[in-house]
């Protein structure tokens, strides 16, 4: 939407009198929205000098630019929804340390920044845009990414913007660093944490495809889908789902428009649940209740009161199993891989975990 260095402020609005004029020629955000682009992240991580020229000294340049860009995007279509931040070193505050080999500005220092310049004061701009990433452990034992955005909400809150949105426009992991199959669970598993804390609105995992073949380079391993690479030469394919692929389009399946209802976790935090509530219209799904549950350090046996007579339980891969229970009781092997227990409830009680 927007590209400018923050080389200064009449440079930016020079750019943004361009910027305005080639939206008018070429109808912009209008004509996206033929094509049902109707939300839009203003920048990539300002907070970063990968993509900006003096990412310690520009929130206030950022700022101008986001809310111009904002404008005019409205002005194109009223409807649409606009993110600002796009930040990336979310649990940061200050420099980064001399020794580091990427020169960034701490994303909570970026944004106190930021919102002293006014960026929550325009109402052109709906959501808060992050980019929380994970080490390589489970999203569970990392520095919680939840933990992290929910601070940036807190923060347009306190500046009086009770509506503002959460998008995690970028998260994930790379199968440099964890497995193909471990990418999968977490992935799934970090959406369904996020969704349980409200610590997101949109999660956009980062990225489809794999940018490249060299399997120990994060950046290029990061995809669910081969590249254009590697397998159209041995197969004659492009684009070929990997494990982590087909765990999350199941959960993607599953999870999509839900209701996040309540946490029912125990044994320590080790056993996770969540419970949600179906609106997809689908037959299977819709109005039904669903329970994601798995555990984060050592499996276990977990039996449940559920008080319905019949359940369908999908594995993390979209298999379902249906079960039955005259009492409503059911017992289930809780490991690593996220299960959806979906059903109609009318409770949830934790009867034994061993």
């Amino acid at each position: 939407v927007l590209h400018t260095a923050f080389a200064g402020l009449e440079k930016i609005k020079k750019q943004m009198r361009a910027l305005e004029a080639e939206m008018a020629e070429h109808a912009g955000a209008e004509t996206l929205k033929e094509y049902g682009v109707e939300e839009f992240e203003i920048w990539n991580e300002p907070n970063c000098c990968t993509f900006s020229q003096n990412a310690y000294n520009n929130a206030a340049a950022y700022t101008v630019a986001a809310r111009a860009a904002a404008e005019e995007i409205k002005k194109a279509n009223p409807k649409a929804r606009v993110g600002a931040g796009s930040l990336t070193w979310l649990g940061s505050t200050g420099e980064s340390p001399a020794n580091s080999p990427t020169v960034y500005y701490g994303g909570k220092s970026f944004m106190t920044d930021a919102a002293a310049a006014g960026l929550w004061n325009d109402s052109n701009i709906d959501a808060i845009t992050l980019h929380p990433y994970a080490g390589v452990n489970g999203p569970e034992a990392d520095t919680s990414a939840d933990e992290k955005a929910l601070w940036y909400k807190a923060k347009a809150l306190a500046d009086g913007r009770e509506d503002i949105l959460i998008w995690n426009t970028e998260i994930g992991y790379s199968s440099a660093q964890v497995t193909e199959l471990q990418k999968g669970i977490f992935n799934s598993r970090q959406d369904i944490l996020m969704r349980s804390h409200g610590a997101a609105d949109r999660v956009m995992y980062y990225n489809f495809e794999k940018k490249g073949t060299i399997e120990t380079d994060r950046e290029d391993q990061f995809g669910m889908v081969s590249g254009d690479y590697t397998d159209f030469e041995n197969r004659g394919k492009r684009w070929i789902p990997t494990i982590s692929y087909v765990i999350y389009a199941a959960h993607n399946y599953i999870m999509a428009d839900t209701e996040f209802e309540g946490l029912y976790d125990t044994d320590g935090g080790n056993i996770r649940m969540s419970l949600f509530k179906s609106n997809k219209q689908s037959a299977a799904l819709n109005g039904k209740k669903i329970l994601t549950l798995y555990r984060v350090d050592e499996n276990k046996r977990v039996t449940l009161s559920l008080g319905c007579e019949s359940i369908g339980c999908y594995d993390c891969f979209g298999n379902e199993r249906v079960m039955s229970a005259a009492d409503g009781v059911y017992e289930f092997e809780a490991d690593e891989r996220p299960q959806y227990i979906v059903g109609d409830f009318t409770g949830v009680a934790v009867n034994a975990v061993y």
